[in-house]
């Protein structure tokens, strides 16, 4: 009797464990669909690793942003005081009547075409093509009208944290050459070019 109760148990037990373990596999055997993997907060799964070129990327942008923040509070001083004095200089000359020629880049290198600008009593009177069959777009100059605009341009730019470097013209003070520069990333350049300046008495 004993022995056959014992082979009993132990071929229920077995019986038992068979089944738990059948159910057990046919519950994680079905492809498991996307959506139910979102619903269990299993998205990585589905979410591709980063490349390794990701990593040192991201990495030198912070760096480089860093620098350039650093770079822009070592000069922020001397630039606004040079901005400063030229923009003194040229107002100390109070010419109203002008005319000049202006030229914006676009990263630094393409540039837009050359416009004439005349200026009568410090606003701008007219913008016009310096040649018929000019590339040069004659909007986009609202900052640039005046001197005394692309002063205000200069010094908004460097108050909002970008690099400005500037070539002043020596007897005038008024900017000849500008280039302003929003991050060492490529690309993140802007220049004005002035020339050509004309007073009109």
């Amino acid at each position: 009797m004993i022995t056959k109760k014992l082979l009993r148990q132990t071929l229920l037990a077995f019986f038992l464990f068979a089944v738990f373990q059948f159910s057990g596999c046919s519950s994680v055997q079905p492809n498991v669909s996307s959506d139910s993997m979102i619903a269990n907060n299993q998205t990585s799964v589905l979410t591709p690793s980063p490349t390794p070129l990701e990593f040192p990327k991201g990495n030198k942008i912070t760096a480089i942003d860093e620098n350039f923040k650093q770079e822009w509070q070592d000069k922020y001083k001397a630039t606004v005081a040079e901005m400063e004095r030229n923009r003194q200089l040229w107002q100390e000359s109070k010419i109203l009547n002008y005319d000049f020629v202006c030229q914006q880049f676009a990263g630094g290198m393409n540039g837009w075409g050359e416009v004439k600008i005349k200026a009568r009593e410090n606003k701008a009177v007219s913008i016009e093509k310096t040649e018929k069959d000019s590339l040069a777009k004659i909007d986009g100059y609202e900052n640039f009208d005046t001197i005394d605009k692309i002063f205000d341009f200069m010094r908004q730019k460097l108050d909002e944290g970008s690099l400005v470097s500037v070539k002043y013209n020596k007897d005038l003070g008024y900017p000849e050459q500008i280039r302003i520069t929003y991050s060492f990333n490529v690309d993140a350049l802007f220049g004005v070019a002035v020339k050509k300046i004309e007073i009109i008495k």
